[in-house]
């Protein structure tokens, strides 16, 4: 399968977090506001398509003292979301990628694209030589309630454990409120959220400060403030993301 790969246009480029976020295999760390983020700290940002139809952001830095490059695919390529391009395709296309970072100066590429096992992907890239190595950028786990059109209620909250039912009635009987930080308050069409009482990046600078505590308390490690609450500040500012603040209402 042979797969061409290109530097993306200006007019790929301006619509680039569309197609490589906003899509249901779409990732933030595909975006030209992690590029931009990383870049503040040394990282070059290359933006590529392949096949004309799969863009791939790609950083890398120089190696010291021996010259060359690593690359690093964050969360990429993305791919197209469908069962059947996410297994060999999928591979070929991060094959040819590589070869073409080869051909610019990089010796070594890491990607971590969320791919399902099913789709025979893992195999797909061993075959071609790729290995594993230790995670660079740490997963976070997620949890999912499907909810299908129509589910009132009563159902959902069903659906939910014994011990997740009784928080939230505790949280109804302390009266805790919610103040939803998102772009525009564009997510609170039914009105169930405060106001944001400040500025988002001052709620996310506190929000730091919780964790870092937490941290403390709990005997473990978080990183630098500098690294964490610039990128949350511009990633809200993106729409990309949504911080919610409860506490107890007056």
């Amino acid at each position: 399968m042979t797969v061409a790969v290109r530097e993306a246009t200006t007019e790929e480029l301006a619509g680039w977090d569309r197609r490589t976020v906003d899509g249901a295999a779409g990732h933030v760390y595909q975006s030209r506001a992690w590029a931009e983020h990383r870049a503040r700290t040394g990282w070059r940002a290359r933006y590529l398509v392949a096949d004309d139809a799969h863009p791939a952001l790609v950083l890398s830095r120089p190696w010291t003292l021996v010259g060359g490059a690593g690359a690093y695919i964050p969360r990429g390529p993305v791919s197209s979301g469908e069962l059947g391009d996410d297994g060999e395709p999928a591979a070929a296309r991060l094959l040819a990628i590589a070869r073409w970072l080869g051909d610019h100066g990089v010796d070594v590429v890491s990607s971590d694209a969320e791919i399902p096992a099913a789709t025979g992907y893992g195999p797909a890239l061993r075959a071609a030589g790729f290995r594993p190595i230790p995670e660079i950028q740490p997963s976070r786990h997620r949890l999912s309630l499907p909810l299908v059109p129509g589910t009132d209620d009563e159902t959902v909250f069903g659906g939910l454990s014994k011990s997740t039912r009784q928080r939230i009635e505790g949280a109804e009987v302390a009266n805790v409120r919610v103040a939803r930080y998102d772009l525009g308050g564009t997510l609170d069409d039914d009105g169930r959220f405060e106001a944001p009482p400040g500025p988002a990046d001052t709620a996310l600078d506190g929000f730091y400060g919780l964790l870092e505590s937490t941290g403390q308390r709990r005997h473990f490690r978080f990183g630098p403030r500098a690294a964490f609450v610039p990128w949350w500040t511009a990633a809200h500012a993106r729409g990309f993301l949504v911080y919610d603040e409860a506490g107890r209402a007056g």
